[in-house]
């Protein structure tokens, strides 16, 4: 079995702005790959490279550029010089685009203005590392640093048969360097995790992916980063076991691969993935008798086969590939199991509730991060700035734009008040926070202004999360469009919800929404160096607290945690969750896996919900009810699964109206959410709920800010038989400008004959 790779690390761009650490990821790996993995070649392109010689002689430029990394590509993969069973491993650390729905790597030269000219996709990288004969390629792709997110300036993901790629993080998110361990924080827990020995190794693609998401969450939140989640895709299925450290592979490991390769022959009849799965177990294994009897058996069968008519493939078939992809709050990093305590005052034991698996449980792993982290000085000032001086803040968001050619221009629109009648023409939803203005009366209207048409995807969701990070007081929402220079009208607009991500949180956890609650307890504890977990019980909250301190065992202060965590809590008053029991426990930061918690100590709290009778029901009873409040939160917890994802963003809001027995469910967000997110998982959830009088469910999606549909989904629970079509009730576009989504006021008058243009094209289009 023989090994190699191409290592790539940049740090100084030409058109973006420069890396700190790139360069040494990929030295480090480098030498990991040379010395510890004894790799046969190691091809290597950074700043400060040297060359090599060529098989044919010639020198190597190995500065990586377009033309260098393109050249080498192109000739190096050309003829196969592995065999199957042999492994080829890409390293890259840097830049990263997604464009035109492809994904590419950004060369030290890359024009971010002609993407496709000067970038290399990971498309054309694949289809020529896999001429090297080698049947398993591994892609670790330490990009999207500080550069994006989705569909934006970052890499997304694209499925590649046959190879095993590792993304630093999750599409939305960032990927980090830290200036304290002068490295990225990806790739300083992928060496860590790679270097581990024994029986709790990372051999395989499965343990190291778990692995990393469990521990780059834990070194970001340990030096103050916010929230980057590896996530990785392994296509055929079986790659998730495959065995990338064969001298650390274990005998278990080995078994696994023959169950996979026997599962493929037998029950899948793939005879080109199990003689695939058992060359792979000779090479770790040679002479292991069960893959020689096994591969003679498959290559009579293929032989035999080869022989018979060839069937077209059926539909049905299906893809086999397998995504594995961070399933956002639902399966964060690998919890730990609730530890063995005697019963509490309710006559539970923790054995007993180890066995709940409720819906609410698996929604309640915390992220190990505090949420909205400091802001940096800068926008510091912005925000105290905001009201006065609409430039800071065109300032601030044109930073990150400037290498696209793109300027940014913003204005403050006062809104007229709304007026009662039309206040009532929308179910509003309930806020918790008393703090929140009662009137919110400006928009903010930003205006990317550039000399071609840039995408959409390129600008909008960098621009999302800045303006929301901001937090700006005074404004309900904002308003983005685009402008190119010489055209009358802009190209597209988005509405854009500025209530602050605070808000909406403490709006959640008031419904009993326990991973709300818990980010709301980590943000309290962060100060003391406490970390904690929570699950749900019926109506008791479990909380789980814990020190987080490397390299120690600790058990955090019963009444240091305790004197934080109550009046959070009673403050929250949470919906339907009568009790707390906190359980202090001791554990250690750099272990491997979630280990068994050792109980340290344990406390008792009564909520307001065991003496109020208004909350003592669960938002999923009160919806069962008709609540329309409890309704549009559980409807809007269910379209946002990704709870961080949501407070960036602002993600799907949900207005419902009720008309005679139907109820109506409008879903809008900044881009429209597709309707197969929404209309089918919306009435599933509408239909378990069994509300009283409900017959029959109609589901609109729409983009914020519009007052028409995109799209409708309707299902009737009985049979109902009408005469005259259905007439929809009307949905305003925003709780707080009911009556115009894009008004034209005297203070955008003042501005350029081209500001008018801008707006009056749009009230046709918005309106229509």
């Amino acid at each position: 079995m023989a090994d190699r790779a191409l290592v790539i690390g940049i740090n100084s761009y030409h058109r973006l702005r420069s890396l700190k650490y790139a360069e040494r990821d990929a030295a480090l790996m480098r030498d990991f790959f040379a010395n510890e993995a004894k790799f046969e070649e190691i091809f290597y392109y950074s700043d400060n490279s040297p060359e090599f010689i060529a098989p044919d002689g010639s020198s190597q430029n190995t500065q990586p550029t377009y033309a260098n990394l393109w050249s080498f590509l192109l000739d190096f993969f050309e003829e196969p010089e592995l065999e199957p069973g042999d492994n080829f491993w890409f390293f890259f650390s840097g830049h990263g685009i997604r464009h035109q729905d492809r994904d590419y790597l950004m060369p030290c030269d890359v024009n971010p203005r002609a993407v496709e000219a000067t970038a290399i996709s990971i498309n054309y990288i694949i289809e020529r590392l896999r001429r090297c004969g080698a049947d398993n390629v591994v892609l670790l792709l330490d990009a999207c640093r500080n550069e994006g997110s989705k569909s934006g300036l970052g890499i997304e993901m694209e499925t590649h048969q046959g190879v095993v790629t590792i993304f630093s993080c999750a599409p939305s998110e960032k990927s980090y360097e830290i200036e304290e361990i002068e490295q990225g924080a990806f790739t300083y827990a992928l060496l860590e995790s790679l270097r581990i020995q024994g029986e709790g190794n990372c051999a395989t693609v499965e343990r190291l992916y778990k692995r990393l998401r469990y521990r780059v969450t834990d070194i970001n939140h340990y030096y103050g980063k916010t929230r980057q989640t590896p996530y990785a895709i392994a296509e055929p299925a079986s790659k998730y076991h495959l065995i990338l450290l064969p001298r650390q592979a274990t005998e278990q490991d080995i078994a696994t691969l023959r169950e996979d390769a026997l599962y493929a022959e037998v029950e899948e009849e793939d005879y080109e993935l199990a003689e695939h799965l058992w060359t792979r177990v000779l090479a770790l294994s040679p002479a292991d008798p069960k893959a020689l009897k096994s591969l003679k058996r498959i290559w009579g069968k293929s032989q035999s086969t080869a022989k018979a008519p060839l069937s077209e493939p059926t539909p049905e078939s299906g893809d086999k590939s397998k995504t594995i992809t961070p399933p956002g709050y639902s399966e964060e990093a690998p919890q730990p199991p609730l530890p063995q305590v005697s019963k509490n005052k309710s006559g539970e034991t923790s054995q007993q509730i180890r066995k709940c698996e409720t819906h609410q449980t698996r929604r309640n792993e915390i992220p190990r991060k505090i949420l909205f982290t400091p802001l940096p000085q800068k926008i510091l000032n912005l925000h105290s700035l905001a009201s006065e001086s609409p430039e800071m803040i065109a300032s601030y968001l044109q930073e990150p734009l400037r290498s696209l050619g793109v300027s940014v221009t913003v204005i403050t629109q006062n809104q007229p008040e709304v007026s009662a009648e039309q206040a009532a023409e929308v179910t509003e939803k309930k806020t918790t926070d008393k703090s929140q203005p009662s009137s919110v009366n400006q928009r903010l209207w930003v205006i990317c202004n550039s000399d071609y048409s840039p995408d959409s995807s390129l600008l909008m969701d960098l621009l999302i999360e800045q303006l929301r990070n901001l937090r700006l007081s005074g404004f309900r929402d904002a308003a983005i469009c685009s402008q190119v220079s010489g055209e009358a009208a802009p190209e597209w607009m988005v509405r854009v919800d500025l209530t602050p991500p605070e808000v909406m949180l403490k709006d959640w956890a008031h419904w009993g929404d326990v991973q709300a609650i818990a980010w709301m307890l980590n943000q309290t504890l962060a100060s003391q160096g406490l970390l904690v977990r929570a699950l749900q019980k019926e109506s008791q909250l479990h909380v789980f607290c814990r020190v987080l301190v490397p390299q120690k065992k600790v058990t955090p202060k019963q009444e240091t945690a305790v004197k934080l965590i109550q009046p959070l809590l009673e403050s929250l008053a949470p919906q339907g969750i009568q009790g707390a029991t906190i359980y202090g426990v001791e554990s250690d930061y750099n272990s491997l896996a979630p280990e068994q918690e050792q109980l340290a100590w344990i406390d008792w709290l009564n909520l307001p919900a065991a003496d109020k009778q208004s909350l003592a029901s669960s938002a999923y009873d009160l919806a069962k009810q008709g609540n329309p409040d409890a309704l549009t939160f559980l409807l809007e917890r269910l379209l946002n699964q990704d709870l961080e994802r949501r407070l960036a963003t602002g993600g799907i809001q949900v207005k419902i109206r009720r008309k005679q027995n139907l109820l109506y469910v409008m879903s809008e967000a900044p881009v429209c959410p597709p309707k197969a997110q929404v209309g089918s998982p919306v009435t599933r959830f509408i239909l378990e709920l069994a509300i009283p009088e409900i017959v029959g469910v109609r589901v609109f999606g729409r983009r914020a800010g519009y007052t028409s549909p995109s799209w409708n989904h309707g299902v009737n629970f009985v049979h109902r038989s009408r005469q005259v079509p259905e007439a929809a009730p009307e949905f305003a576009p925003s709780d707080a400008h009911l009556h115009e989504p894009v008004a034209h006021t005297e203070a955008i008058q003042t501005n350029k004959a081209v500001r008018k243009n801008i707006f009056y094209t749009f009230f046709s289009k918005i309106l229509s």
